[in-house]
């Protein structure tokens, strides 16, 4: 009797943190959302490039002031979601950033989710703190802004997650293709370093085996499906004048210029590594990864296959 007690004070105890962390992480989200000014630079872009998708009845080619927009060079899926969004709240701010603060809520449930199925409900509930303490996921160009980043940032996270979970069935690796063509779909080339990412995953966890010429195939098509449909759909519009310049914005031109336009001396490849070598609160957690990583490795810690598949997946 007194086991089955304990037992409902912990379940009681447990439902009532997650309960706490949902409501907050829920007014951190959405709360006040439409009340900030729109931020003069991708996210008006993106309103703009929304609002007259709706305006010309044209979701394939974005425009800007009636023009095609060739500065703002993405495919098309977050001006979808933000059209979608105008049509269920008014072109305003809050309609603007929902898909992307509803992105950050999936995101946040899906990794709590996911570790809660692999290490235990509290894990889950040190994620959701984890999230909901994050200000960075609050911040510019993500979850309550209005733009492709937090939705990008989910199919990303959900690519990955359902990388490591191909062990449980190689059906996951299937999700894991489909994400990424959602993926594409928002930030185009960005999304490049989802299958590169899976790849290492795969081999690191000497699951690489598993990828028959069947799968192989099987995979590029789901991967490639949604990517080649749209991609023919905008050939047959402007040609290669938006493809091609997609291509040289996000990977020609990071190739071959320098990173900081002040700082010339930084070659272009190393341009996503300098907030990390320039942040000392950045290279504090990465420094605490790799010493918590060394601790549970010389602890003498047993891992079962799941969690050390999970770890590697993670930490990589």
């Amino acid at each position: 009797m007194t086991d089955r007690t304990h037992l409902r004070k912990t379940d009681a105890a447990f439902f009532l943190v997650v309960a706490f962390l949902l409501v907050a992480l829920l007014y951190l989200l959405f709360g006040h959302l439409g009340e900030s000014p729109i931020e003069s630079y991708d996210e008006a872009r993106h309103g703009v490039n929304a609002y007259e998708m709706i305006r010309n009845s044209d979701y394939l080619v974005q425009t800007y002031q009636g023009l095609p927009d060739y500065w703002n060079l993405k495919p098309p899926l977050s001006f979808w979601l933000i059209s979608l969004a105008y049509r269920l709240f008014g072109y305003n701010a809050f309609a603007l950033r929902f898909f992307s603060a509803f992105s950050g809520l999936l995101t946040a449930l899906a990794v709590a989710l996911w570790s809660w199925k692999r290490c235990g409900r509290w894990t889950a509930v040190l994620t959701l703190a984890i999230f909901t303490a994050n200000r960075v996921f609050f911040g510019l160009h993500f979850a309550r802004y209005g733009d492709a980043d937090a939705q990008y940032q989910l199919f990303f996270t959900l690519a990955i997650l359902s990388t490591i979970m191909c062990d449980r069935g190689f059906r996951w690796l299937y999700c894991s293709a489909i994400c990424f063509g959602l993926a594409f779909l928002e930030k185009g080339f960005h999304a490049v370093n989802i299958p590169m990412i899976c790849f290492l995953i795969l081999l690191c966890n000497r699951q690489i085996d598993q990828l028959s010429t069947k799968r192989f195939f099987l995979l590029l098509a789901a991967g490639l499906l949604l990517v080649f449909s749209w991609a023919i759909a905008r050939y047959s519009r402007d040609g290669t004048a938006f493809l091609a310049r997609m291509f040289s914005t996000d990977v020609a031109n990071r190739i071959g210029s320098v990173a900081d336009p002040v700082d010339t001396a930084i070659p272009a490849l190393l341009y996503y590594l300098t907030p990390l070598i320039r942040s000392p609160g950045l290279l504090l957690a990465l420094s605490l990864c790799v010493l918590c990583c060394m601790i549970i490795l010389l602890s003498g810690h047993r891992l079962s296959p799941a969690q050390r598949r999970a770890a590697i997946g993670c930490f990589i």
